[in-house]
């Protein structure tokens, strides 16, 4: 099994990947990527009815539109070491791609774990079949323009538990919450374009009956609380990047997979 080691994109993202010459895992074609400009990485607008409309390209011949690196955690927490859900709690990113299938919009986490290193497109696409993909979320298609490009409402992907907070805390015996959508919104103002990222803020309100010890000694009301959830969705290397050998005295994030070449 190979492992390789992955460069920060930016600061605020602990998201990583490795991306090979010939694009998506297993060969998947073709790797899409934004033009390098002083142009925002893609548009994202917040209108203040709640929605938060991103504007993709016109996708390829397999639907896909945009291909990035995405990341979540916190940047409010519910204030419990025991629990873990702190303030800085967040994942290792993912690839995704914004996949467009007739009028619906998925976002599709790529199977980056399992692999075919050799030039052989046939060894790829059995790789690639062999393994699940995820669909994280999908979504209608909320407008279009003539030049194929379209836009997209990802609020309810936003307000999703992509942390898995429902299951860190039932994994802590604190009770079973569930998340409440009337209490759960992107915060308009926080939404940020950037030439390679895009970062969003999202209220993320947690509801139950019954609340274990720890979230009824730090939340303000233990029967319903409510969480700080960034996302930040980064711009993948170009071309030029290349993967570093893994060596755990350096403090990087490697990027295990096995290679079935």
């Amino acid at each position: 099994m190979k492992r390789l080691v992955l460069l920060a994109i930016v600061a605020a993202a602990s998201a990583c990947t490795v991306e090979d010459r010939t694009g998506a895992p297993n060969g998947s074609d073709p790797k899409v990527f934004a033009t390098r400009s002083s142009a925002p990485f893609f548009k994202a607008e917040a209108p203040g009815d709640g929605q938060v409309l991103v504007t993709l390209p016109k996708p390829d011949a397999n639907g896909v539109s945009l291909r990035m690196i995405h990341a979540a955690g916190l940047t409010a927490g519910l204030g419990s070491n025991p629990v873990g859900l702190d303030r800085g709690y967040g994942d290792s990113g993912r690839v995704i791609a914004f996949r467009r299938i007739g009028k619906k919009v998925v976002i599709e986490q790529e199977n980056w774990s399992y692999r075919a290193s050799a030039d052989n497109a046939l060894e790829k696409e059995a790789v690639r079949q062999s393994f699940a993909r995820s669909f994280l979320w999908a979504g209608d298609v909320v407008d279009e323009s003539p030049t194929g490009s379209y836009k997209v409402d990802i609020a309810s992907f936003l307000t999703s538990d992509v942390l898995n907070i429902k299951g860190v805390l039932d994994g802590a015996g604190q009770g079973g919450y569930t998340i409440d959508k009337d209490r759960s919104f992107v915060d308009a103002g926080s939404v940020l374009a950037f030439p390679d990222n895009v970062e969003i803020d999202a209220f993320v309100t947690l509801a139950g009956d019954k609340p274990g010890s720890e979230v009824a000694a730090t939340a303000a009301d233990g029967r319903v609380f409510t969480l700080t959830q960034h996302h930040s969705f980064v711009r993948l290397p170009d071309d030029d990047y290349t993967p570093r050998e893994f060596d755990p005295r350096t403090g990087g994030i490697d990027a295990p997979f096995y290679d079935f070449s």
